[in-house]
């Protein structure tokens, strides 16, 4: 225990002792507020957590798009066969020529015939 924390202790215990039950009566008090604001600002961190989370995951998104939409703008420029296995690209079938790959099987994947 400190010095000065000391002091306080040594004058509290000097007090008469209902005056000594008042200071730690508010003690306690500051200390459920200090437990209680505590809590709130975990809470809080957490929040913010999940929405930076968010946040990155929706730039991810975002760019995913603009990639997509790069391909896709390449595609009609060239007059090219787009081939790939993205289904998202179904929204623009009928402006880019495109053909879609069936997707990877268990099977496939693994490299087994």
């Amino acid at each position: 225990m400190s010095t000065n924390a000391q002091a306080v202790l040594e004058q509290i215990r000097a007090l008469p002792p209902e005056e000594r039950q008042i200071v730690f009566d508010e003690l306690a008090q500051l200390q459920a507020r200090q437990r209680a604001w505590e809590e709130q600002m975990a809470k809080l961190r957490e929040i913010q957590a999940r929405h930076a989370g968010r946040g990155l995951l929706n730039r991810l998104l975002e760019e995913r798009a603009k990639e997509r939409a790069r391909v896709a703008a390449t595609a009609k420029r060239l007059d090219a066969l787009l081939v790939h296995k993205d289904p998202e690209f179904s929204t623009v079938s009928g402006v880019i020529k495109q053909r879609m790959l069936p997707p990877k099987t268990a099977q496939s994947a693994s490299g087994a015939s």
